[in-house]
């Protein structure tokens, strides 16, 4: 003990130094690690948040989407989309559903189908579900397509009626 003490008395300058250093560091690590969790999204949460507890009673069934899919298929040129894993997809609160068109369909018939694909949604399902209708053609030289036709669950507090293009 008695050698540590001159040894201290000594280098008191290089300690001061040292230690203030030491503390800076520390602090800058600290702070760091703070900015990292709070620019990052806790994993343990949905990325979805408290969105997806609207739809838990109102869900989208296999024959529900067998419905849907009749109704797009019963129109002429129109089929599900064998492009993507399910043509008709439920994540949280947004129905995606792909449709494939033939080379001689146009944009209005697209959105009259669209109107008679809202009416197999219950009003129930139309207040709680978002509806995005993908539209696409084999046919390179159409230019019509791809068109996208979204349906938000409401507009000024009422359903939304239609589809947006």
């Amino acid at each position: 003990m008695k050698s540590i003490i001159p040894m201290l008395k000594k280098h008191k300058k290089k300690i001061a130094i040292i230690l203030v250093i030491g503390i800076v560091f520390l602090i800058l690590v600290i702070g760091l690690f703070r900015a990292i969790n709070h620019l990052t999204p806790d994993r343990k949460e949905s990325t979805l948040g408290s969105r997806c507890e609207l739809t838990e009673n109102i869900e989208i069934t296999d024959s529900r989407k067998t419905e849907i899919k009749e109704a797009i298929e019963s129109h002429e040129g129109m089929k599900m989309s064998n492009r993507d894993k399910t043509p008709i997809s439920v994540e949280c609160n947004l129905i995606k559903m792909f449709v494939l068109v033939d080379a001689e369909i146009t944009a209005s018939q697209v959105r009259e189908m669209a109107k008679e694909v809202l009416a197999v949604f219950s009003e129930e399902e139309l207040r709680f579900y978002d509806l995005q209708l993908m539209v696409d053609s084999d046919n390179m030289e159409n230019t019509v397509f791809p068109m996208i036709g979204m349906r938000h669950k409401t507009l000024h507090g009422e359903a939304n009626k239609q589809f947006v293009w």
